[in-house]
C-alpha cells in the first residue's frame, strides 16, 4: 500500500510543526486506505470479520488524527485548554480571529486591480515600478512614456 511507502520516509525538517504535518499526511492516507478496505464488498479476504477489523482500525485512526489536530491547536494557541475561538478572552485566539477576518479573507478579482498613478486607470495591468527612488503604480502605457522621457533627458 502507498501509506507503507510514505511512512518509511523520514519526517521533513527539524521543526515540530513540520513533523506534525508529515504525520497528518500519513494518517490521512492510512484513513483513506482503511475506509476503502472497510467498505470493500468482494475479493479475497473481504469477509465480514475482515471488514469489521478494518472499521475498528479506521475508528482508531480517526481518533489519532483528532488527537494530533488537538496537539497542533494547543501548540499554536500556546495553551493546554482547547476551546472554540471566542469562548475565552485569549489574545492569541482574538488575534487569529482578526487575522482571518481582515488578512486571510478570500481575494476577489477587484483586489488584484491597482490604480495607475499617472492616468488613473484601474486595472490588473497596473504594476509597481521604481523611478528615481520612488515606487509608483503605473500601467504599461504610462510606464513606456516615463521610460521614453527618462531616456530623452
Amino acid at each position: 500500500m502507498e501509506s507503507v511507502d510514505k511512512a518509511s520516509r523520514k519526517p521533513p525538517g527539524p521543526g515540530w510543526l513540520d513533523r506534525q504535518r508529515w504525520l497528518l499526511e500519513v494518517l490521512e492516507e492510512a484513513i483513506e486506505n482503511a475506509r476503502a478496505e472497510s467498505q470493500a464488498k468482494t475479493g479475497r479476504g473481504r469477509d465480514n470479520s475482515s471488514r469489521l477489523e478494518w472499521t475498528k482500525t479506521l475508528h482508531r485512526l480517526l481518533e489519532t488524527y483528532e488527537y494530533q489536530l488537538e496537539a497542533i491547536k494547543r501548540h499554536l494557541y500556546g495553551t493546554y485548554e482547547i476551546g472554540e475561538p471566542g469562548e475565552k478572552q485569549d489574545r492569541l485566539i482574538e488575534f487569529e480571529r482578526k487575522f482571518n477576518t481582515f488578512v486571510a479573507k478570500p481575494w476577489k478579482a477587484d483586489d488584484l486591480k491597482l490604480r495607475c498613478g499617472d492616468c488613473g486607470a484601474i486595472s490588473e495591468d497596473v504594476h509597481q515600478h521604481h523611478f528615481r527612488n520612488e515606487d509608483l503604480h503605473l500601467c504599461d502605457q504610462c510606464y513606456q512614456k516615463r521610460q521614453a522621457s527618462q531616456r530623452s533627458s
